[in-house]
Order: C-alpha cells, then sequence, then structure tokens
C-alpha cells in the first residue's frame, strides 16, 4: 500500500485544480463533493498507511518513496522523495 503515497498530497491538489479550473461552470453541490472528497480520500489513506505503519517492526517503521533523482552529480544526488 505504500505504493500509493503520493497519493496523499495529489487528490487535494487534483481537487483543487477541478474546483478552480470549473468554477461557474458545475454547480455548486458538486464543488463542495469534490473538495470534501479529495480531502477526505487523502486522509483515508493516510489512515491506512499510519495502520501499516504501526503493524510494522519499530525497527523498520519507514517508508520512504523516490519519485525522481533531481541533480545526480558522481556521488551527490537530490531525491524528489
Amino acid at each position: 500500500m505504500s505504493g500509493y503515497l503520493f497519493l496523499i498530497p495529489v487528490l487535494p491538489l487534483i481537487g483543487f485544480l477541478i474546483n478552480g479550473l470549473f468554477i461557474g461552470r458545475i454547480p455548486k453541490t458538486l464543488i463542495s463533493i469534490v473538495g470534501c472528497l479529495s480531502v477526505g480520500l487523502s486522509f483515508v489513506l493516510s489512515l491506512v498507511l499510519f495502520f501499516e505503519l504501526k503493524c510494522m517492526p519499530v525497527s523498520s517503521r519507514v517508508i520512504q518513496q523516490v519519485l525522481f533523482t533531481r541533480i545526480p552529480s558522481g556521488n551527490l544526488k537530490f531525491d524528489i522523495a
């Protein structure tokens, strides 16, 4: 489930973009549903990942997802993680 870690910040961003781009073109009830649903799904995903971490042994309670390496230079690299 930790493969979906990137969705926690992306879901509210998608909701913001949908509400921002289609303001005035979609009904206010749909805007409310999109806003609440995007933040709610992000919250539920955060809870699932929290309980996944809680079930892991204490010594290995780290989840890191590297999206891409931004600046590789010899032994020095900056990961977007």
